[in-house]
């Protein structure tokens, strides 16, 4: 029955870009010290180190690079920060 449905149905979402988003105000505020204080300074080593080791220290290690990995990309995509594009593409 679902099969049926996605062959009727297109798909209608569509996502939006969100680099022409610009933070302003307490969230805009929050956003930059989260890039400055958290994401940047990051030990890249330490988040991979489950992923080279294993099994790791914790056997959850892997959801940390994951979390990291998705928040520094959607500021990225916000702030074009260039040392913060080099750190995820490392």
């Amino acid at each position: 029955m679902i099969e049926e449905y996605k062959r009727q149905k297109a798909d209608m979402t569509q996502w939006m870009n969100p680099s022409p988003v610009k933070l302003g105000g307490l969230l805009g505020y929050r956003s930059q010290i989260n890039e400055q204080n958290r994401l940047l300074p990051m030990n890249e080593d330490a988040l991979l180190s489950g992923f080279r080791n294993r099994p790791g220290v914790q056997a959850w290690i892997g959801e940390h690079v994951g979390k990291w990995l998705h928040a520094a990309v959607l500021t990225w995509q916000n702030t074009g920060n260039p040392e913060l594009r080099a750190k995820i593409d490392r």
